[in-house]
Parts: structure tokens; sequence; C-alpha cells
């Protein structure tokens, strides 16, 4: 190869498009429907097909690694809470739903005493 040839494909750009994990599965797509447009000499599919496959070749070839990670979460630490404490809220909320049970418990008797 000459000179002109492995600068070409040392460029980031390419390396890039061969890189991403879409290209491939949507090259063989692509060649798929073009060789059924011929096989059925549907001679019009050739633009439309060429001019979105050309787009979304340049569309990854422009669009850098760091473009692409802006669009997916981020993580979220993992906080870890001691097992202790976990215990405490539990039985914390268990004692406020017994607290508040009595209470109920309280209030009917005394509507009843009163009616009585």
């Amino acid at each position: 190869m000459d000179i002109a040839t492995d600068e070409i494909l040392n460029n980031n750009m390419f390396k890039h498009l061969l890189n991403d994990p879409n290209f491939l599965p949507i090259t063989i797509i692509f060649i798929a429907l073009v060789l059924v447009a011929i096989w059925q000499k549907l001679d019009r599919f050739f633009i439309p097909l060429a001019l979105v496959y050309s787009l979304y070749v340049i569309i990854t070839i422009v669009m850098s690694p760091d473009q692409k990670s802006q669009f997916e979460l981020p993580m979220k630490e993992i906080v870890k809470v001691p097992v202790d404490t976990l215990n405490e809220v539990i039985n914390k909320k268990e004692s406020e739903e017994a607290r508040l049970a009595e209470e109920a418990r309280l209030a009917e008797e005394a509507r009843l005493a009163e009616e009585a």
C-alpha cells in the first residue's frame, strides 16, 4: 500500500466508523436491499437507498464519540446502607404504625363510651 492509503486507513474518522457496532449490520442490510432491488428490477429504489445509507455513513463519521456519549444515561453511585440502619428504619415505621393503630383503637373506645 502507498502512503496515501495508509493515511486514509489510519484516519480517526474511519476508525470510528469501523469500530461502530451498528456499521456492519446496517451495511449488510443495505447490500441485501440493493441486491433485492436489482433482482426485482426496481431501479427507482437505488437512489433513495444510497442516499439514506450515505447519510448514515456521513453522520457516523462526523459524530465524534464524545457527542454520542452525551445520550447515554449517567451511572448513579451505589450507596451502601448498613443493615443496622435499615433495621432501625423498619422498626421505626413499625412502631409508628403500632402507635397510630393504638391511637385509633383508643379513639374508637372513647367514641363508644360516649355513645353508651
